[in-house]
């Protein structure tokens, strides 16, 4: 423990030939640095209740064990963002579920409100890889479900979008003047939608 405390250059540097030649096992117990770059092996290092061996001396112990702590770290921020990744799969999953079916009835109601319920033959949700809403000319309404998450002022408007084109299949002014007759919002909810696509709909869904 502490071999070099009270010796002076002479002393310290005939331990350290003396230790070097030795064949046999020493355990040391030292803050001089440069004995233990000079002499030992490995360092054993005590943390946390465990011991982890490293080859070389002091100088390898402290890069070796700055690696290990960059890796640890590296392992946990992976770990942090896939568990972040699955934590948002399943909240968009769970709102997918629980707001599909007030997106249905909700595009019936309007629908039937403005008197082109005949025409609408089918409601669907489906991940799409653009578009956020359709509307074919035979009657079938198909949403992007992730829109889904987005706020509800936002849904109903996408809602109105494409409920509307079962009267006008296009975007002319009567159009947009009937979307705004049952979504006076669409202007804001619609500049929302554009500005927050990219959380909506991440390149990797």
């Amino acid at each position: 423990d502490e071999p070099t405390n009270h010796l002076d250059l002479e002393a310290t540097l005939w331990l350290e030939h003396f230790l070097k030649a030795y064949r046999g096992t020493v355990v040391i117990i030292s803050h001089e640095r440069d004995l233990l770059n000079n002499v030992v092996d490995y360092i054993l290092h005590l943390e946390g209740g465990k011991i982890t061996l490293y080859p070389g001396g002091y100088d390898a112990f402290e890069r070796q064990r700055a690696e290990r702590l960059a890796q640890q770290e590296a392992a946990r921020a992976k770990q942090a963002a896939e568990r972040e990744k699955l934590q948002d799969y399943v909240a968009r999953n769970s709102a997918r579920a629980s707001t599909a079916k007030q997106a249905q009835s909700r595009a019936k109601a309007l629908a039937t409100q403005l008197g082109v319920a005949h025409h609408l033959q089918n409601i669907r949700l489906r991940k799409t890889k653009s578009q956020w809403g359709h509307c074919s000319s035979q009657g079938v309404v198909q949403f992007n479900w992730l829109i889904m998450l987005a706020p509800a002022v936002c849904v109903d408007y996408l809602i109105a979008h494409e409920i509307c084109h079962l009267k006008h299949m296009n975007h002319s002014k009567t159009y947009w003047a009937l979307v705004q007759s049952v979504c006076p919002h669409y202007r804001t909810s619609r500049a929302w939608i554009k500005a927050n696509e990219h959380r909506l709909f991440p390149k990797s869904c």
